[in-house]
């Protein structure tokens, strides 16, 4: 289909040497898509390797201390979570961008870029529904003219904010817990049963 694209454009002899926006919004939602997929692998990757890791020295040494690793897991699936939202954040804003220039037109490219079977289609159909807004002029002359009353944009933004608060706090919470169990201390067990209590208020009030 990319293909495709790109022999009608080079038919264009207006404009030989620009790449036509719907040929721009593809390309750029396949690489979105494919930096997804990679940050998903490493991810998996990681988790993987740090689990073995873990269980392999706690048996070796015979101490549970060696499955401390598992901390890591809180950190890098919330990383994970933040740096996917961002990069459809970002795309979203691109694609938007191009569509209030009057230089992409939404239906057009959703009914285009829906072509691609090898696309996953519940990925794709996730950050189309972030552009759904774009099909109304109206709105996305409000949206142009101001940006701050982006709402899909501001929530997505609240949720980057929100895992980077729960991990942090969960992450901390049981370093404490684990830091408490190893040197027996009191100030330490306090202060991770704190920050359990508070990372589940915050988790309870998101539901």
């Amino acid at each position: 289909m990319i293909q495709r694209l790109k022999k009608v454009s080079s038919n264009d002899s207006k404009q030989p040497t620009a790449k036509p926006v719907l040929l721009d919004a593809v390309e750029y939602t396949v690489r979105t898509i494919e930096d997804r997929a990679r940050l998903y692998r490493n991810l998996v990757v990681s988790v993987s390797i740090v689990s073995i890791l873990s269980v392999v020295l706690a048996v070796t040494f015979r101490q549970w201390i060696g499955l401390a690793g598992f901390l890591l897991l809180s950190p890098m699936t919330g990383s994970f979570l933040i740096l996917d939202i961002r990069r459809t954040r970002l795309w979203r804003l691109h694609i938007l961008k191009k569509s209030q220039k009057r230089e992409l037109h939404i239906p057009t490219f959703r009914k285009t870029i829906s072509a691609f079977a090898y696309l996953p289609a519940s990925s794709l159909q996730a950050m189309l529904s972030t552009i759904s807004d774009a099909d109304n002029p109206a709105q996305g002359q409000a949206q142009t003219q101001n940006p701050s009353g982006d709402i899909v944009d501001t929530r997505m933004r609240e949720s980057e904010w929100r895992i980077f608060r729960g991990s942090a706090l969960l992450t901390i919470a049981l370093a404490s817990l684990t830091a408490a169990a190893i040197f027996q201390s009191a100030t330490l067990l306090i202060c991770g049963t704190g920050l359990s209590i508070l990372f589940a208020f915050f988790h309870r009030k998101q539901l």
